[in-house]
């Protein structure tokens, strides 16, 4: 699954089959420009950073890093397993993905660390409201349901929740925190912390949702 995240500097990027694709705002109806990353597969998620660059996470357990969009560069850390989510905040740049975190300060993206390791796979990240939400679970097995969350990206805990479910993406807007995954799930929370279930497979005939993103007042999955 690719993950698209906006520019808060002006541009789009995406990453997808080993390509990222930069495209300056507001020229969204102009030609995508496709910039080889020197990885042939797997890239799974961008995020903008404060300071203006990007990070970029491959689901085979490299970063990228980059200041412009342009040039990419690859932090000497291979962490060995599916990297699938990435965002920052609070002065940092975090990537969850396969039983695990890794964050690196946003004023050195080359230097990160392990911060968490999970029982199972962390499918998406969002910071929001000075808090990061990492959603996740296993396939197949909704009992596995995990939500955790951390104020400083480094530091983390597990939220307990009176449902089951598989997530797959989270985004935040309108002060709340959305999360979708599996059989339809659309769940939602103010702070992270409590969650209340919104849709799944028994009171709708939507299918999994792999993703969700909000803007212009909507969010969209």
């Amino acid at each position: 699954m690719s993950t698209r995240r906006q520019s808060i500097h002006g541009g789009l990027v995406w990453a997808a089959a080993g390509f990222l694709c930069l495209l300056p705002l507001p020229s969204l109806h102009a030609d995508w420009g496709a910039i080889p990353s020197g990885i042939d597969d797997g890239l799974q998620a961008v995020t903008p950073t404060a300071a203006g660059g990007y990070v970029a996470a491959r689901e085979t357990g490299r970063i990228l890093t980059s200041a412009d969009g342009t040039s990419w560069a690859a932090p000497d850390i291979d962490v060995g397993y599916l990297l699938s989510g990435a965002t920052e905040g609070a002065g940092r740049a975090v990537v969850v993905g396969n039983d695990i975190i890794i964050s690196a300060s946003s004023a050195n993206l080359a230097a990160w660390g392990t911060d968490s390791q999970w029982q199972y796979w962390l499918s998406d990240i969002a910071f929001a409201a000075d808090t990061f939400v990492a959603v996740g679970g296993m396939y197949g097995d909704p009992s596995a349901t995990h939500i955790v969350t951390s104020t400083d990206g480094t530091s983390w805990d597990q939220v307990p929740v009176d449902f089951e479910a598989v997530f797959l993406s989270v985004a935040y807007g309108n002060s709340l925190f959305v999360a979708v995954g599996e059989g339809g799930i659309i769940v939602t929370s103010p702070d992270g912390v409590t969650w209340t279930k919104r849709a799944d497979k028994s009171t709708s005939s939507m299918n999994d949702m792999l993703s969700v993103a909000f803007g212009n007042g909507l969010f969209v999955a």
